[in-house]
C-alpha cells in the first residue's frame, strides 16, 4: 500500500524513532546521574515525532540539526530504519555509501 503525501506524514509508523523514545525513558528511570541528559533527549526524539506527525519537514530537520551529536545521529538513523534512506538523504541531506 501506498500511502499519499499528505498520509505519510500521518501514517508512517515511527518503529524505530518510538523504540528510541522508549530505551531513552528506561534510561531516564535506571540513571541518576545522567537522569538529566537522557530526559533531555527523551524531550528532543518526542519534538521531533511532533514535528513529523505535524508535516513540517523543514522545522524537523532544522530542530534535528540542532541537537548534539549523538541523539542527532540516533534519530536520523532511526528515520533510516522507518522510512527510509532515501528519505533521509532528501531531507537531511545525509549521504551514504
Amino acid at each position: 500500500m501506498t500511502l499519499s503525501a499528505k498520509d505519510f506524514w500521518k501514517k508512517t509508523p515511527l518503529t524505530a524513532v518510538e523504540a528510541l523514545a522508549t530505551n531513552l525513558s528506561n534510561r531516564v528511570k535506571e540513571s541518576e546521574d545522567l537522569r538529566d541528559m537522557y530526559l533531555a533527549d527523551l524531550n528532543d526524539v518526542e519534538t521531533a515525532i511532533s514535528l513529523f506527525r505535524a508535516d513540517d519537514p523543514e522545522t524537523l530537520v532544522d530542530f534535528v540539526w540542532d541537537l548534539d551529536t549523538a541523539p542527532r545521529d540516533d534519530l536520523i538513523m532511526a528515520f533510516v530504519k522507518d522510512c527510509g534512506r532515501i528519505f533521509v538523504e532528501e531531507h537531511f541531506g545525509v549521504r551514504f555509501a
